[in-house]
């Protein structure tokens, strides 16, 4: 410790030696200035060699040791810029240190109390660089602090399937948004990342709906309608022309920049219980884990459970699972909402859980606008870990 600049003080945040262990329980900062005045008066090497290290030496020394425990550690925003301002505030004071002890203690040896030139310098100079330096600092860390604030305010996750690129604003409250990237284009997904927003697609590999502008080139693949969903039929899955377009429709939605895709209707195996549609529906779900982004089935615990169990495991085919209505229900006849059976919140709760230890994410997707319901799906997402979004409306605008 005596050959080192006293600065390293700092790098070794208080050393075992008496009288200094006591000071762990300090800030950092403090106990460096604290370690530094006890230093100066103890250690006569170490002020010489102190004395002869630049400001630019002193600075690199504290500075860099505050960045190299930031890699090894993790530090919150707002108390990485705190420690940050505390650390180079340090510095500079520091820097003039030496100067201003010589005369102390020269005046401590004689007996006598003097005010020099160089001490009212001294302090000019400290007064100066802190209005500077504070100056600098607000200029620095406000916007740092709003984005901070504006991160921490985000909502966590969010399905908007209706909406368009003229709508985008609405996104930029969410760490996770799900959208239909075939009506958004490259930039507005660039501009969902520059908002600190990750972006999922939606992509219906079961079925399909007559307002795509491929609907007429594959409507000779249906198999059957989709209950309570009058535009959409059910798609036969084990099709190869099916299947290749699926691989270049996912290849081109990865064009735009997307971080992950939203199967939805994998359920078409529950409505179509075949062997050629479960190889079909496993070889597009392959195909779209292959391109190595995030893969959210929606639903489909059937062909998911069934894969488990023969597989042993899902994770080839998926990164997490979505899943609607745990807690809510949808009265399609009437178009309100109301609240799952007890034995149905069991079921879909049981398979939510099995998914989660086979070390997928959790997300919950429900419909209502009861308070109370609300409360108690928070509630359950918060205990087990699981991440929400709950609509008002079924349109998911």
């Amino acid at each position: 410790m005596q050959r080192l600049p006293i600065q390293f003080c700092f790098v070794t945040s208080g050393t075992s030696e008496p009288p200094y262990q006591f000071w762990r329980q300090f800030h950092g900062i403090t106990r460096f200035l604290l370690v530094y005045a006890q230093k100066t008066v103890s250690y006569p090497l170490c002020n010489q060699f102190a004395d002869r290290v630049s400001f630019f030496h002193k600075f690199c020394l504290i500075f860099g040791h505050y960045i190299s425990f930031c890699h090894r550690t993790v530090v919150k925003i707002k108390s990485f810029f705190r420690n940050l301002v505390a650390a180079i505030f340090a510095a500079i004071i520091l820097a003039q240190l030496p100067v201003q002890r010589k005369a102390k203690l020269a005046d401590e040896v004689m007996g006598r109390t003097r005010v020099s030139k160089k001490s009212k310098y001294f302090w000019k100079k400290i007064l100066i660089l802190t209005w500077v330096f504070s100056l600098f600092l607000g200029i620095l860390a406000g916007p740092c602090a709003v984005d901070a604030k504006n991160q921490k305010e985000k909502k966590e996750y969010g399905v908007f399937l209706s909406i368009d690129s003229s709508q985008i604003k609405k996104l930029y409250g969410y760490r996770l948004v799900v959208i239909d990237a075939q009506y958004f284009s490259a930039k507005d997904i660039r501009t969902l990342h520059k908002k600190g927003v990750k972006v999922y697609t939606y992509l219906n590999v079961g079925s399909i709906e007559n307002f795509r502008d491929y609907y007429k080139k594959y409507e000779y693949l249906t198999i059957g309608n989709y209950e309570n969903w009058e535009e959409e039929k059910w798609v036969d899955v084990s099709n190869k022309d099916w299947q290749k377009f699926m691989g270049k429709l996912s290849k081109k939605l990865l064009k735009k920049g997307v971080d992950g895709f939203f199967i939805d209707n994998c359920d078409v195996y529950d409505y179509a219980k075949t062997k050629k549609n479960f190889k079909g529906l496993a070889k597009i779900l392959k195909n779209i884990k292959r391109l190595g982004k995030g893969v959210m089935i929606n639903g489909g615990d059937v062909f998911v459970t069934k894969y488990r169990k023969t597989y042993g495991s899902a994770k080839d085919i998926m990164t997490a699972v979505n899943q609607e209505s745990v807690w809510s229900s949808i009265r399609f006849e009437t178009g309100t909402f109301g609240k799952q059976p007890e034995d149905v919140r069991k079921y879909f709760s049981d398979y939510v859980q099995k998914c989660k230890k086979g070390r997928m994410e959790v997300y919950l997707l429900e419909y209502t606008k009861d308070k109370k319901l609300i409360r108690q799906i928070k509630q359950y997402c918060r205990k087990n870990k699981f991440h929400y979004y709950i609509s008002d409306s079924i349109e998911l605008d």
